[in-house]
């Protein structure tokens, strides 16, 4: 009896599927939750009972990945396909795509194959805290239109970045010698080695096809050959194989902590510091507008129609502190008036990597908020809560404080 795969044998990887950054493995994962509608329909005609046979349209994959705090926006960056370091903002993810590839493991320490869901959008993302005791914890949500595992001799999923350098474009043509582990054929696709090659010429990246005409590549092995190459294109290549790269899959990472607490953030409407709050949760939404065109299954242009962040504040009512800045007034304004509130503040989030708060991680900034909600659900034999909530369009992602405090 073969055994099973559990948690810890499911090692994830995000590689931009845009532009030239780096494979990162996804640590502090805590669940991940795929799913693949097919989206075939029967097809019957008059005259006859039964199906014919099904249309199979482009399938439609969500993908969501629960983390725990990690102080870092690593997995940020890559979902964005932006350079590390860099602030992100509601526009960073209109058009970035993201592989998502995991290695499995059974419990004797057999690896099993690699899923590999390619090209994956981000459709929105959370933080949340539960409560003041509680982790906190990070939920993103992705699309996408393929899913596929890869088993047996084409177990693993290999990804290599190259740089057409000098030497290695000749007559307009670049050649990569495809390394160990060596290509091997995709059983579903006769003759096909080479899964993937996209290049990345001035920040522009782009799939090309197989062919021997203008920007294709041919592959006879071991060697891959992109036509109408420039030096200082970069290539990034995926094939399957039995085997995999030189080193290890997964590294444990032990700096990193396991999980952040609540007592580690700081929340702040303008300038000031709240308290009493009992919980929070920040979720932005991308309503996205990926197009197609006829003649191809592909997604061909990415874009977001529309962005929501929401921002839900309990409380215990003890004051009107909170209200008071809502309303831009001094402590102990007699009158508190909803429709009074402002429609331009700002609110942050920012972590640090200990409840002393003196090192700074990273925060959330967003501005133009305007509150939507107010609940004040009571009780018998229970406290009164006040729940306020804030909507905006617009936030800024950053590890530098400055930024967050701009």
């Amino acid at each position: 009896m073969s055994a099973l795969v559990k948690y810890s044998g499911f090692q994830t990887h995000a590689i931009p599927s845009l532009g030239t950054g780096s494979k990162i493995q996804v640590d502090r994962v805590q669940s991940i939750d795929p799913t693949s509608t097919l989206n075939r329909e029967k097809n019957k005609e008059c005259g006859r009972d039964g199906t014919i046979d099904w249309s199979k349209r482009t399938p439609n994959i969500a993908y969501r990945v629960v983390q725990n705090e990690s102080q870092d926006l690593k997995f940020f960056e890559t979902l964005a396909n932006v350079a590390s370091g860099a602030d992100m903002n509601q526009s960073s993810f209109n058009a970035s795509a993201t592989d998502l590839i995991s290695y499995l493991t059974d419990d004797d320490g057999t690896v099993l194959g690699t899923v590999w869901y390619p090209k994956l959008r981000v459709a929105g993302f959370s933080i949340n805290i539960s409560d003041p005791d509680a982790k906190i914890e990070r939920n993103f949500d992705l699309v996408g239109e393929a899913a596929s595992a890869w088993q047996g001799a084409n177990k693993y999923v290999v990804q290599k970045l190259e740089t057409a350098d000098t030497g290695e474009v000749a007559l307009g043509d670049w050649t990569y010698t495809v390394e160990a582990p060596s290509a091997v054929e995709d059983p579903a696709n006769t003759g096909v080695y080479i899964l993937r090659v996209t290049r990345i010429r001035s920040g522009v990246s782009t799939d090309l096809a197989t062919g021997t005409g203008t920007n294709q590549w041919e592959y006879t092995a071991p060697t891959l050959t992109v036509h109408d190459a420039v030096v200082g294109d970069s290539y990034r290549v995926y094939w399957s194989s039995g085997s995999y790269l030189a080193g290890n899959i997964w590294t444990d990472n032990d700096v990193a902590p396991g999980a952040t607490l609540a007592y580690n953030v700081k929340l702040i409407i303008g300038s000031t510091e709240l308290t009493k709050i009992q919980s929070c949760s920040i979720d932005a939404r991308f309503e996205r507008e990926d197009w197609k065109q006829v003649g191809s299954k592909e997604v061909q242009q990415r874009g977001v129609r529309d962005k929501t962040v929401t921002i839900n504040l309990p409380r215990l009512l003890e004051n009107y502190t909170l209200e008071e800045l809502l309303l831009g007034e001094a402590a102990g304004f007699g009158h508190i008036d909803p429709e009074n509130f402002l429609d331009n503040l700002t609110f942050r989030l920012k972590v640090y990597t200990t409840d002393a708060k003196s090192s700074f991680a990273y925060g959330l900034k967003v501005t133009n908020c305007s509150p939507t909600e107010v609940k004040t659900p009571i009780s018998v034999d229970s406290y009164t809560n006040r729940d306020i909530t804030l909507s905006s369009e617009e936030f800024v992602l950053s590890d530098d404080e400055a930024v967050i405090n701009a």
